[in-house]
């Protein structure tokens, strides 16, 4: 191959050479360049500025100093990575590629997507003890995406040389691979071995609270990994799978089950089926409150409410108020209130007040900094509003209520139409109270209760 003529119908912008280049050796060329015609590099990296990269790693490793340092800076660089430098030696230059493999550890740091290319050039050149090093790593997460390769691509070589201990590889020192990569494990070989994957999959439920094998297995997950696009198939033989073990894997799933009863429903138990399915009329009301409630911890307290409110009652459920953070359903005499969280309330934030409207029911979850996160509230459906020519009561409403030590941020009860938050119980013994006796005359004759709670707070 004559470099020389390469190189002069580069400089005459001869397109044919450029791209004939592109998908050639380029350091075989570059080091030619380097050695017998470095006056004109500059230019052949101007036309072929795909080359840029790979003459930057070419400097590198010529130089006496500081050569892995400014490796390691091509490996961190997107514009390189981009490009390719570090994966294309691995695959096609094995004249450097034992370089990177002595700072693999150091170029794996900075990007650990390069884990599949030096499983690749492991397997091909037959050097077990690179796989061996990743499989056996005191990181969890290489360990568990050599794993993830090999069962992918290397199917054979893992089941040859892993599958019959896999547990040692899934856990180190009592602490397990992370649960996103043992499902995506679990869903590759649904497509390879059935008996595998059930193998893997019993450890799984076992060891894990929840997983998120079904959305895996259901969004081709194997065909993206190897492809990035549907080419082979795989994810259709990971659905057909997961519709056969549809009940156990719904049952175990931590994502939004809702949305994968709406794919997958017809194919559940037929108690779960019928669960599931008193939902349909709150999901055709308000589809957010329900998907927000299937994205908390609080779904089946969700699915309890839904079935003992909603039985015997016919027709669509509609939903009296959304607020900001809110979605409010009339069941019959009830209201079931979905929220994603409260502006103010904490755990520690009593809000018990003969003021404010008792739930019936209520499930909290708190975030990390102890504020409620999602909350589903059953009450009374209160319909009577307290409007604005009752001024002398709702005044007398609001300083009981400052006297109490609350404050209120809430528009919805000053509006200057009606106090929309503010309504009529039927019943003052209906009060948030150990005595209603002992409630004042004004509120026995005009029970008035703030509905909504979420901007409530106590003064400083």
């Amino acid at each position: 191959m004559d470099f020389d003529i390469i190189a002069d119908q580069i400089l005459l912008k001869n397109e044919e050479a450029i791209l004939w280049l592109a998908n050639e050796k380029k350091l075989d060329f570059l080091e030619y360049l380097l050695d017998h015609r470095r006056e004109i590099i500059d230019d052949i990296v101007e036309y072929a500025w795909y080359l840029k990269p790979y003459l930057t790693f070419l400097n590198a490793v010529r130089s006496t100093n500081a050569k892995k340092e400014k490796i390691l800076k091509i490996a961190e660089n997107d514009c390189y990575c981009s490009n390719g430098v570090i994966s294309n030696i691995l695959k096609y230059e094995s004249k450097y590629a034992e370089m990177l493999v002595e700072y693999m550890d150091s170029i794996l740091s900075i990007d650990i997507s390069y884990i599949n290319d030096y499983i690749d050039y492991a397997i091909e050149k037959n050097r077990k003890e690179i796989i061996e090093k990743l499989i056996n790593s005191e990181n969890l997460t290489i360990r568990a995406k050599t794993i993830m390769h090999l069962v992918a691509k290397h199917y054979e070589y893992y089941k040859k040389h892993y599958s019959h201990n896999f547990e040692d590889y899934f856990m180190l020192d009592g602490k397990l691979i992370r649960e996103e990569y043992a499902s995506l494990i679990v869903s590759y070989l649904a497509v390879h071995d059935t008996k595998e994957y059930y193998r893997v999959l019993k450890f799984v439920l076992e060891n894990y609270k929840e997983n998120t094998i079904l959305s895996h297995m259901t969004s081709d997950s194997l065909d993206y990994h190897l492809y990035h696009e549907k080419k082979t198939g795989a994810g259709a033989i990971e659905e057909a799978q997961a519709i056969k073990d549809i009940n156990i894997l719904f049952n175990s799933y931590s994502g939004n089950k809702y949305i994968m009863f709406e794919r997958y429903g017809r194919y559940l138990d037929e108690e779960t089926k019928r669960r599931y399915s008193l939902l349909k009329n709150f999901y055709n009301a308000d589809l957010n409150a329900v998907i927000e409630m299937f994205s908390s911890t609080l779904y089946n307290h969700f699915l309890d409410v839904v079935e003992k409110y909603s039985q015997g009652i016919t027709g669509a459920i509609k939903v009296a108020g959304r607020g900001t953070r809110s979605t409010a359903y009339v069941v019959g005499d009830k209201i079931i209130k979905c929220s994603n969280g409260k502006w103010n309330q904490k755990r520690t934030t009593s809000i018990s007040s003969f003021l404010i409207l008792k739930n019936l029911e209520e499930y909290y979850e708190y975030d990390q900094f102890d504020g409620i996160s999602h909350s589903i509230e059953v009450q009374p459906y209160l319909k009577r509003k307290a409007y604005v020519f009752s001024r002398d009561i709702i005044k007398k409403f609001k300083e009981e209520f400052a006297r109490q030590g609350f404050e209120c941020s809430d528009l919805l009860i000053r509006n200057f139409i009606s106090y929309q938050n503010i309504r009529y119980l039927n019943d003052y013994h209906d009060a948030n109270c150990d005595d209603p006796e002992s409630l004042p005359e004004w509120f026995k004759e005009n029970p008035i209760v703030l509905i909504d709670s979420d901007m409530v707070k106590r003064k400083k």
